[in-house]
């Protein structure tokens, strides 16, 4: 459905809260020391409490996406982590979520994805998604249809622990 009355209403009968973070995101201390430690799944954990606490249902996808991890998963889980994410991405990403797609998450953050096509958004808004904090959590970029603003991102100080990323000619890199 794409009237926002029937989405919500539909998200709420699933067990979906109705209040998620503005797409403004604002990154905490907290978030940052994950980012810095994306291995450390404590840390991960204190997060998902956080932003439970605070309304953000990235929380209990963390914590769901953590449990599963540890071979702990429970009837039902691999079913709410579908609804979270088909219901909550775009409240959590903001222009993130329009500017990738065949996103993955590990253990509740975004962990992998492909750019969408450039038309996606304008010049600015792709500019301003390219300096995204939460791309700090991306390892893995793929370049998608495009080249357009793949470089903007490849090389963006917010891309904190990005691994691997599309190179597919020497003169991409040559600039």
């Amino acid at each position: 459905p794409e009237e926002p009355e029937v989405t919500l209403a539909l998200a709420q009968r699933l067990g979906f809260k109705a209040s998620v973070p503005p797409p403004d995101f604002a990154p905490t201390e907290h978030f940052d020391r994950v980012v810095a430690n994306l291995a450390d799944d404590d840390l991960r954990a204190v997060l998902a409490d956080r932003w439970l606490e605070a309304g953000n249902e990235q929380g209990e996808l963390i914590a769901l996406q953590l449990r599963e991890k540890r071979g702990e998963s429970k009837p039902g889980d691999l079913e709410r982590i579908k609804t979270l994410l088909h219901y909550g991405e775009r409240h959590w990403l903001g222009d993130l979520a329009v500017a990738t797609r065949g996103r993955v998450y590990d253990r509740g953050l975004l962990d992998s994805c492909e750019l969408s096509p450039e038309a996606a958004l304008t010049k600015a808004r792709w500019k301003d998604a390219a300096h995204d904090p939460r791309l700090g959590t991306i390892r893995t970029l793929k370049r998608g249809p495009e080249l357009g603003p793949y470089w903007t991102f490849v090389t963006s100080p917010a891309m904190k622990n990005l691994e691997a990323a599309d190179v597919w000619s020497a003169w991409c890199v040559d600039d």
